[in-house]
């Protein structure tokens, strides 16, 4: 009898509270079904075979009390923090060459697609949709669902705090304003505009730092933290939603770096809160 090789999805059997000692889950993995590889052959081994095949239990929210998620802000994360607080100082020395140039020339209709639907990890709407699909889609990670909404909410709320401190007008507008003439210095034109009643209906003059840049870093740490394997993309997202606001002139450079440590230590800080709670 000829070799042969099948797929079918395959029902799990639920998870018990019986059956789930010393069980481990994949994250890559369905929790409701999984597909089986059949191989069958002549030999007498085959009849056996199926009683090795091992089919992972379904994991429920009852199931995973004891599931256990690194958290813990590493020395490396602050680095790159203070990385990009420094990076950003230096970079206000450019800021406006940087954002003319983008002004000025016509990207790849490809790579300005891909840069523009990167966005969905900084824009508040797409990222509710990520985090509902995480909670639906991925079982395994609901014990720290709650947490995970607290970076993105984290990054953005320190972000909008420090844009209630200082204004800054955004590249489009300043423009407009000064016709490229005055000194980029001059783009930061108030303290404490909040104070102000209409500051909050002037979006042009909130760009520093950069409230998507923030939430995208935030929500890249959010994400890793639940799919560690997946930090390469998640980060090189945030990198692309940063350079988004820079091109599409609605932030300077140095505001997307800032806006970027901002989400990575906001985000850093709810892990800690978390690692205090579990202790």
């Amino acid at each position: 009898m000829p070799r042969f090789t099948s797929f079918w999805p395959a029902r799990v059997a639920p998870a018990t509270t019986s059956n789930l000692h010393g069980q481990s889950y994949s994250q890559h993995s369905s929790p409701r079904c999984v597909c089986v590889k059949l191989t069958a052959s002549k030999s007498s081994s085959s009849s056996t075979s199926s009683s090795n095949w091992k089919f992972p239990l379904a994991a429920t929210p009852d199931n995973l009390e004891n599931t256990t998620f690194e958290a813990r802000p590493t020395a490396t994360t602050l680095v790159v923090a203070a990385c990009l607080m420094l990076t950003a100082v230096a970079a206000s020395n450019v800021d406006e060459s940087v954002c003319r140039f983008f002004a000025e020339t016509r990207l790849p209709s490809d790579l300005k697609r891909l840069i523009d639907l990167s966005e969905i990890m900084a824009h508040g709407l797409t990222v509710a949709i990520i985090l509902l699909l995480v909670h639906r889609v991925a079982v395994n990670v609901r014990p720290i669902f709650w947490w995970l909404v607290a970076c993105p909410v984290a990054g953005g709320i320190a972000a909008n705090f420090t844009k209630s401190l200082v204004s800054r007008i955004r590249p489009y507008k300043y423009w407009e304003l000064s016709g490229g003439t005055e000194a980029i210095t001059q783009s930061f034109v108030q303290w404490l505009p909040i104070l102000e009643s209409t500051y909050l209906k002037e979006s042009w003059r909130q760009s520093f730092p950069s409230g998507h840049a923030a939430t995208a870093f935030s929500m890249a740490v959010a994400l890793s933290w639940a799919f560690p394997q997946g930090r390469l993309i998640f980060f090189s997202l945030a990198v692309l939603a940063g350079l988004q606001r820079i091109v599409s002139n609605s932030h300077w450079p140095s505001d997307v770096l800032v806006g970027a440590a901002i989400g990575l230590l906001a985000a850093n800080a709810v892990k800690l809160v978390y690692l205090r709670g579990k202790q």
